[in-house]
């Protein structure tokens, strides 16, 4: 069975910032990847302006032979820069990005995937090939070509995304305070798929007390019984909640490949991942309402 990797590429400049895929290899040794990924940075770079680089290359084991998280990590420090630095203008601000439009085909099993398609973000553009109403010129600097070579190579190397099944989509009847501050979830409707009790669960609550409620947004749930979930950590809150839904997803993406990239016409401004070399940092804080 083959692995499945995630590959980050760190980008060094007046600010930094980290772009990631994943990709399905047969290899169970990271290193072995190294060469391909040091490729695609290498056609990367020809889309960048003149302050961004590359510096660094990660590749993370996040499946092997169908176990989740069999850890094994390398990580190359590089420094690619556009080697057309005559004409490769100032790029803009790192928050800005072309976006770039993955499709899957035909569409990949199983059925309970919300979507087979996806977007990512490439962020360091050069300024010349973005009007000024964010509009992507791609006859400038060769962009089109360029992005062109970078996607066949992602493509002929089975580079994708990770999606995550979801497991179940129900409305919630009952919504109760712990006393060690956890929040338990009565479902109206049984889960789709029967999940594990104790396990934990990425889960999305919507639509608790009309919209506004510190439970709405992305939880870890574990399974008490069917039909009753509770989260992982203790959310306060005063007000009666009531109403809303919540969906649960699998706790171990599927492995979909681009079949085709698309340059996007628009660049979007994005946040992107953590920059490479700044120490982890604490969970964003919870709404308390």
């Amino acid at each position: 069975m083959a692995t499945i990797y995630r590959v980050t590429y760190g980008f060094t400049g007046p600010s930094g910032w980290s772009e990631t895929h994943a990709i399905d290899n047969g290899s169970n040794n990271p290193s072995d990847l190294m060469p391909t990924c040091v490729a695609v940075a290498q056609k990367r770079v020809t889309m960048l302006g003149r302050e961004w680089a590359i510096n660094a290359i990660r590749i993370s084991t996040y499946r092997q032979e169908g176990q989740p998280r069999s850890r094994g990590v390398v990580l190359n420090k590089v420094n690619f820069a556009n080697p057309n630095q005559t004409v490769a203008w100032a790029g803009e601000p790192y928050q800005v990005a072309y976006q770039v439009l993955g499709t899957a085909t035909p569409p990949a099993p199983p059925a309970t995937l919300a979507s087979n398609n996806n977007t990512h973000y490439l962020g360091g553009p050069l300024d010349n090939t973005v009007t000024s109403a964010g509009v992507v010129d791609a006859s400038q600097n060769n962009l089109l070509a360029n992005f062109q070579s970078w996607a066949n190579l992602m493509v002929q190397n089975n580079f994708g995304w990770l999606s995550y099944p979801i497991l179940g989509d129900t409305g919630l009847t009952t919504i109760t305070q712990n006393t060690d501050g956890t929040v338990s979830f009565i479902t109206a409707d049984s889960l789709e798929t029967a999940l594990d009790q104790g396990v934990r669960y990425p889960a999305r609550v919507r639509g608790v007390n009309g919209g506004k409620s510190p439970l709405n947004g992305e939880l870890i749930v574990t399974i008490q019984a069917d039909g009753s979930l509770k989260t992982a950590e203790p959310i306060a809150f005063k007000l009666q909640q009531l109403g809303g839904s919540i969906k649960v997803y699998s706790n171990l993406a599927n492995f979909i490949d681009y079949a085709q990239l698309t340059l996007g016409a628009y660049t979007i401004k994005h946040k992107r991942g953590r920059p490479f070399g700044l120490p982890p940092g604490r969970q964003k804080k919870r709404v308390r309402a």
